[in-house]
């Protein structure tokens, strides 16, 4: 490939940006990026660019596809508001497949040729794939909730502020099914119920009844995924869901743990009741209604969606330790390789050369274009890969911190004082501070529960941010593109709850 071609390309579009600790391997769902057309818009999206720095991702997509995505969609969800279950249908049979070959692998491994390895692997991956090429288009509705909607909502709705129109739209866009994270939660509440004495006497964990340990294992079997994230898994096991529930047993009376578990059990009953009463009391178009059904069908299905790649991840693992078991590598370097590497490796004893892979690591850049009809990929490294950083991400000036509302308490505003936290691994979050990221993920909840608010890079009405921070009822403001550039932890900052403006003071 050319790097002019890429340069033009970047400066052509504006772009969305995503980043998170990730290594390669775990990242299949860049290629399909632009595989997605073979389930949603024919011809879009055509490029994206995935920048690799030190375990870190920074995905970069252009916004202007992304739209043009969510509007086809949402037209012919006007027609045939169906197809959405018929694709959710399919990708129900995707997961199956990605599923049942990830169990064999964690059955086999230890009886597998390196050819029945290699080819595992890869049918694995292209299972993964299939995963997101049939989901990725939910990330077209980022764009939509950003730019679109609260126009639109102007427009329907004039008499009404801009707080209220920013209310209504996160109701009606919310799932009608508990979140994984919510599910999880559930679980554990009921086991801290039923064994709330034991918990409160044991601190050996040997010692506890057997039936508890038997509830505790069983739980973590279909939850050791839970950290899991696109660069590392470690599985957890019963003993590291028992010291965690321990903990919060000292700190929490059972009547506590009972509202919680209340809470939980009726939410749904609550959305669906107040997207009820929102309906007849502000009837809207039907374009405006459809717009809707389809955020909130997307946000159970995005919530879905994360929970299979936590679980990817954690068969990813399995594969990368197996791998470098057998080809006397670092765990770290596999991650590095690429899926057609890993099959030479495998199979005919080639391995790459480990400085491209440390290179990889300093500094890459994925970059996947449609071609005609079909699709390319390249890993750049060295000068080219520096020369595209700086194109993509020019030294940032100093400016307003400006975001979307995403959730607010009934204060206009809130101070305290921002911790930023890019990495969760070795984070010691203080309890009461304002946490400050790119994004959250699932393993940022622990967090988000000892935050007084949260303020992020990127995200829209449908994001992990947003639909947490709205559960924990904590101040959210989302998609300020800069915040984690211009804080620092120790800032004290003050929170504009209605314009969605981050100060410092």
């Amino acid at each position: 490939m050319k790097l002019p071609f890429v340069i033009e390309e970047i400066k052509k579009h504006t772009w969305w940006s995503e980043e998170a600790p990730a290594v390669p391997m775990f990242c299949v769902w860049m290629r399909a990026f632009i595989e997605q057309s073979k389930f949603w818009h024919p011809r879009l999206p055509t490029i994206i660019l995935c920048f690799f720095k030190n375990d870190f991702v920074f995905e970069e997509t252009p916004e202007d596809e992304k739209l043009k995505i969510w509007n086809y969609v949402w037209m012919r969800h006007l027609k045939n508001p169906s197809r959405q279950r018929v694709q959710y249908k399919k990708w129900g049979e995707i997961i199956r497949t990605l599923h049942n070959e990830g169990k064999r692998l964690v059955r086999r491994k230890n009886t597998m040729s390196n050819r029945e390895l290699a080819l595992s692997f890869l049918r694995f991956n292209e299972a993964v794939r299939d995963h997101w090429r049939m989901t990725w288009v939910q990330e077209s509705a980022d764009i939509f909730t950003t730019y679109e909607l609260p126009k639109l909502m102007r427009q329907e709705f004039p008499g009404l502020t801009d707080e209220r129109l920013n209310n209504i739209a996160f109701t009606l866009s919310s799932p009608l099914k508990l979140s994984f994270i919510q599910q999880a939660r559930g679980g554990v509440l009921t086991i801290m119920l039923k064994w709330y004495a034991a918990l409160r006497k044991y601190n050996n964990y040997p010692r506890l009844p057997e039936r508890f340990r038997n509830q505790l294992e069983a739980f973590a079997r279909g939850h050791s995924w839970l950290r899991s994230n696109y660069r590392e898994s470690r599985a957890l096991g019963a003993q590291d869901f028992w010291e965690e529930m321990r903990l919060e047993v000292k700190n929490n009376t059972r009547a506590k743990l009972v509202r919680g578990l209340r809470d939980i059990r009726a939410k749904i009953a609550r959305t669906k009741k107040e997207q009820a009463r929102l309906r007849l009391a502000l009837p809207c178009s039907l374009k405006l209604k459809r717009a809707f059904e389809l955020l909130s069908f997307w946000s159970g299905w995005v919530d879905e969606r994360k929970r299979i790649a936590l679980i990817a991840d954690r068969y990813f693992e399995e594969y990368a330790r197996e791998i470098s078991r057998r080809l006397r590598m670092n765990v770290r370097e596999v991650k590095y390789m690429t899926i057609e590497e890993v099959q030479t490796a495998l199979m005919r004893g080639v391995i790459p050369r480990r400085p491209q892979l440390r290179k990889r690591r300093t500094l890459s850049c994925y970059v996947a274009w449609k071609r005609g009809k079909g699709e390319r990929e390249a890993m750049l490294t060295g000068r080219d890969a520096r020369q595209l950083w700086k194109t993509m991400f020019p030294a940032q000036k100093t400016a307003a911190i400006q975001g979307q509302v995403a959730s607010s308490l009934p204060v206009k505003s809130f101070q305290g004082r921002v911790q930023v936290v890019l990495d969760v691994s070795n984070a010691r979050f203080k309890a009461g501070a304002i946490l400050v990221t790119t994004m959250t993920r699932p393993e940022f909840v622990p967090l988000m529960h000892k935050a007084s608010a949260v303020i992020t890079d990127e995200g829209g009405l449908t994001s992990h941010a947003a639909i947490v921070s709205r559960e924990l009822g904590i101040p959210c403001i989302i998609g300020t593109r800069i915040a984690t550039k211009v804080l620092k932890t120790g800032d004290r900052v003050e929170i504009d709850a209605v314009k969605g403006m981050v100060r410092k003071i």
